[in-house]
This record gives structure tokens, C-alpha cells and sequence, in this order.
């Protein structure tokens, strides 16, 4: 009866060192598409951060022309009212 029971734990044994084996070499592969993965989305994080970057620069590049727009018209305003002020003004004094 002894016999029988060995040989079946050096079957399981063997298996146990198979079982592990197969684990490790998975880990391992797991492991190394993880990696290429995080790689993959550090490369993507770097670029979206470079577009948004970019993307703010242009927004501030509007908004300074915006702003000189807006300077540019109130200044055209002020020239219009003080031309017609003096418009008006030479018309009261010829009556």
C-alpha cells in the first residue's frame, strides 16, 4: 500500500512543479505586456498634456486679440462721438 502512495505524491509534487512553472511563465508575460501598456500610456499622457499645452496658448492668443479688438473699437467709438461733438459744435455756432 506504501507504493501506491508515493508514486501518487510524486505525481502530485511533479504536477505542483508544472502548475508553478506555467504560473511564472504567464506572470511573466502578463508582466511584460503591462509594462508595454504603461509605456503606450505614458507616450499618450505626454502628448494629450503637449496638446492641451498648445491648445492654451492659442486660447490666450484669442483672448489677447479679443482684448485688442475690444481697445481698437472703443477707441474708434470715442474718435466717431468726438467728431460729432465737434460736428455739432461748428453747426451751433454758424446759427
Amino acid at each position: 500500500m506504501q507504493a501506491p502512495d508515493d508514486f501518487v505524491l510524486k505525481i502530485l509534487d511533479f504536477a505542483w512543479a508544472v502548475v508553478l512553472a506555467l504560473v511564472g511563465v504567464v506572470w511573466k508575460q502578463q508582466s511584460r505586456k503591462i509594462e508595454e501598456m504603461q509605456l503606450a500610456h505614458d507616450k499618450d499622457i505626454r502628448e494629450v498634456s503637449s496638446e492641451v499645452t498648445r491648445q492654451r496658448d492659442v486660447s490666450a492668443k484669442i483672448f489677447d486679440r479679443l482684448e485688442e479688438h475690444a481697445r481698437r473699437s472703443e477707441d474708434r467709438h470715442m474718435e466717431v462721438v468726438r467728431l460729432i461733438h465737434e460736428g455739432l459744435a461748428h453747426k451751433v455756432d454758424k446759427s
